[in-house]
């Protein structure tokens, strides 16, 4: 059997029912002191066996404690626990009333008051009736014990169940990002290797500018959130490069609200977006053209982050074009994760219209990470 400790300190315990006894011995006053016949009330017989009966609890509670992790009558309980705990239950307060009376009369011998001499036969007749308020107050302190290892299995299981989430949670988010990473590293790879054959030199300096990238990277691997103001720097970097890809043919438009780069957004978030826009709005074509990265405030606790071209655009519907390729539908998958409360993630785009994607995500200024 797994070993556990009381959910309660025994000091606390012997305090609580020396607590008790003090209130309940106590209370006993009250209706002589109403009838205002104090004169009548005897402290030895009245207050001191319910002092006595309550502090009692207190330094019996480890029993009671025993009883209920040997015999527990949950749902997993049986017959026999129910028997058991029963038989204990019987045995535990036949023993506290005894010994309860056994220290009354020590007491009363040690101050020497005297006592009755039908004494015994008194506590013979009186047994019965507070055997049952002994087994009453069992009972209640071994249900106490019962909801407070409930709450308990609770709180592990929820404790359990979040900490089981949140590894699934960082799991599918560290998946994701893997995926990006050595997919944007080979198409920056192609390009490299392409610049060889017309420029050494520019092929060298496309190789530092990737090194920034990778080292920036491998940095913030463990990091699902950055600043916006972080993001945009990566991707002017990998925008560097693709311009010198494309021999300066391709304009990079910039516009974005200084208020809103410091807004917590999900790591690589935009370097997809603007490489979907250069793969299928000038990969194909010979003309010049422009991206447009945007971010600004959006309604009340949102921004906005918008990436635009004006390419070739597609004739597709927006589900099959955010299915088809693992930039846009690993984007879409990340928001799912980590905007639980909601985003939205909107396209346009029509034949030789430019393709657009906005953002609309939370105003994040926290520090989650």
């Amino acid at each position: 059997m797994e070993r556990q400790v009381m959910p309660v300190k025994y000091i606390y315990a012997i305090l609580i029912g020396l607590g008790l006894g003090l209130i309940l011995g106590a209370k006993t006053y009250l209706p002589y002191y109403f009838w205002e016949e104090t004169h009548l009330y005897d402290w030895e017989k009245h207050f001191l066996p319910h002092f006595i009966n309550n502090t009692l609890w207190g330094f019996l509670v480890p029993l009671v404690f025993l009883i209920f992790r040997l015999f527990p009558l949950g749902r997993n309980g049986n017959t026999g626990n129910r028997i058991k705990a029963g038989f204990a239950s019987i045995l535990v307060s036949g023993f506290h009333e005894s010994f309860s009376w056994l220290i009354w009369i020590a007491f009363m011998m040690l101050m020497k008051i005297p006592i009755e001499e039908n004494l015994l036969s008194y506590f013979i007749r009186a047994f019965p009736s507070a055997l049952i308020s002994r087994l009453v107050e069992f009972w209640i302190i071994y249900s106490l014990f019962a909801a407070l290892a409930y709450a308990r299995e609770l709180r592990d299981k929820q404790v359990e169940l979040a900490r089981t989430e949140a590894q699934l949670y960082n799991a599918r988010l560290t998946t994701l990002k893997r995926q990006m990473q050595p997919h944007f590293l080979f198409n920056t790879l192609n390009t490299i290797s392409s610049l060889m054959e017309i420029s050494i030199h520019d092929a060298q300096n496309m190789v530092y500018k990737l090194g920034t990238l990778l080292r920036r990277a491998l940095t913030k691997n463990q990091k699902h959130w950055v600043p916006l103001r972080e993001e945009v720097e990566f991707v002017q970097t990998y925008l560097d490069i693709e311009q010198t890809r494309f021999n300066d043919r391709l304009h990079i438009d910039y516009e974005l609200d200084e208020a809103v780069l410091d807004t917590l957004v999900p790591a690589l978030l935009l370097q997809p977006l603007v490489e979907n826009a250069i793969k299928h709005g000038f990969s194909k074509s010979a003309e010049e053209g422009k991206i447009s990265l945007k971010a600004t405030h959006g309604p009340s606790g949102f921004i906005r982050i918008e990436v635009q071209d004006d390419g070739l655009g597609s004739p597709l519907p927006h589900e099959e074009i955010l299915n088809k390729g693992i930039g846009l539908r690993n984007v879409r998958h990340r928001l799912e994760l980590m905007y639980p409360n909601g985003y939205e993630m909107n396209l346009e785009t029509s034949p030789g219209n430019g393709f657009k994607v906005l953002l609309v995500l939370p105003d994040r200024n926290d520090s989650v990470k």
